[in-house]
């Protein structure tokens, strides 16, 4: 069992070198400005909405995500554009493409980093695998004309079905006929996973730790694809013990992992608290609403005006 003192972290805190608390505002910047952009490239296959309009509303349902469980918060942005004309079926349709296409490249790099840096884990492997097999089956579900037809035949006279027809169909008229769109999407996923990446690796500089980024890539993703499991808040502690591990296979001291994660930390709830004070107000004009409305019965019934 491996321990770690205050005194090894304030020691590894005081090497931090202050050029880099700028970059790593800036890489954050850019890797929220492109998540929000890229989740308006799938909302404007359904209705156009300005994407300003949508990188705010997007600022503030990720700083929610951040004090929630497994980032649930992050799907009040479906609330948010209802404004705009997006029904929240239609919204949470897209958000749940964007999530699943998150999720699959963000397996797809987590089974290398098993493979690379774990002993042999035949279960890990056949979990992810069976994720990665899902997400392309029921990709193919809402793809395929002939399976979409049988599925539609089959169970299209379900009450429940009929309820959120919406939801299905606005995902399936993506697949059909938006494939630009869906495509630009997964390009530019793995491309914010790389900028994620590259967040970690500017911290570990921070602390004069040089290393691979391509190992950085992988742990990283894998580890915060742990922060997936809903027991805390954003994956607090999880993440962390995750890297904290999978650094040590590659010789890093712990106390180096944990300062470079609590670095981002502080970085990223600063801007959270920054942006949930700034925008209090209509979080609260917001839950007012969704409250009389849930309690109308009217919550996925037409668009707020």
């Amino acid at each position: 069992m491996v321990r770690i003192g205050p005194s090894a972290l304030v020691g590894t805190l005081s090497r931090l070198q202050m050029w880099a608390i700028p970059v790593l505002v800036g890489l954050f910047a850019v890797f929220l400005l492109i998540g929000g952009v890229n989740l308006w490239i799938l909302i404007q296959t359904r209705k156009p909405v300005p994407v300003a309009a949508l990188l705010k509303s997007f600022c503030v349902s990720t700083s929610l995500g951040m004090y929630s469980p497994a980032q649930v918060g992050e799907f009040t942005l479906v609330f948010m554009l209802r404004s705009h004309g997006i029904s929240i079926r239609e919204g949470l349709s897209m958000q749940f493409v964007d999530k699943a296409i998150t999720l699959g490249a963000g397996v797809i790099l987590s089974i290398v980093a098993v493979k690379v840096y774990l002993p042999p884990q035949p279960w890990l492997m056949a979990f992810f695998i069976m994720v990665l097999g899902g997400l392309v089956v029921l990709s193919l579900l809402v793809w395929i004309p002939d399976t979409r037809n049988f599925i539609n035949r089959a169970v299209i006279h379900s009450r429940w079905i009929i309820g959120h027809y919406e939801f299905f169909r606005a995902a399936s008229d993506l697949f059909r006929h938006h494939t630009m769109a869906l495509g630009l999407n997964v390009i530019i996923t793995f491309g914010r996973l790389a900028l994620g990446a590259a967040t970690i690796y500017v911290a570990f500089a921070a602390f004069g730790r040089s290393m691979s980024y391509i190992d950085v890539l992988l742990i990283n993703t894998l580890a915060r694809l742990t922060t997936l499991i809903p027991v805390s808040l954003n994956g607090i502690g999880v993440l962390e013990t995750t890297a904290f591990y999978l650094f040590r296979q590659l010789g890093i001291p712990g106390s180096d992992t944990l300062c470079a994660f609590l670095v981002n930390r502080i970085i990223v709830y600063t801007f959270g608290i920054m942006v949930i004070t700034m925008a209090s107000g209509r979080v609260l004009q917001e839950v007012e609403a969704w409250r009389r409305q849930f309690r109308d019965g009217k919550i996925f019934n037409g668009h707020r005006k």
